[in-house]
């Protein structure tokens, strides 16, 4: 099987799904509401993904959600983080880019000649 099988199209939905429960409780813990604006997003790409399996929506996120993090580190640093928050940083910096790899793979398989879609009885 290539990399571009079940196994991404289902890693697609789970990472925006971690991502969301994840931010949703860092909020929780650290009594902030900046994550919850992630944790919304993430949750609402989560459902387009698996609904219309329409993966611009996991490249476009992941994108800002990469793009957003890494500033917040630049702009704030990382000296005065715990260790916990340092993790969860890391983690919304890279697992926003293996969204927007796995993503970009599957539409750009989605949109070949001869991709079947749903429609055409295909997984897509």
């Amino acid at each position: 099987m290539s990399i571009v099988g079940i196994t991404s199209s289902r890693a697609v939905v789970a990472i925006p799904a971690v991502l969301a429960v994840g931010n949703g409780a860092w909020s929780l813990m650290s009594g902030r509401t900046a994550p919850l604006m992630a944790m919304a997003a993430y949750a609402v790409v989560a459902l387009v993904i698996l609904r219309s399996r329409d993966y611009r929506a996991g490249v476009i996120v992941g994108i800002a959600g990469f793009a957003i993090h890494v500033l917040e580190a630049a702009i704030h640093g990382t000296a005065s983080l715990g260790t916990l928050e340092r993790v969860w940083l890391f983690a919304n910096i890279v697992l926003p880019l293996v969204l927007v790899y796995l993503s970009w793979l599957l539409l750009r398989r989605s949109r070949s000649p001869g991709a079947k879609t749903r429609e055409d009885g295909g997984s897509n």
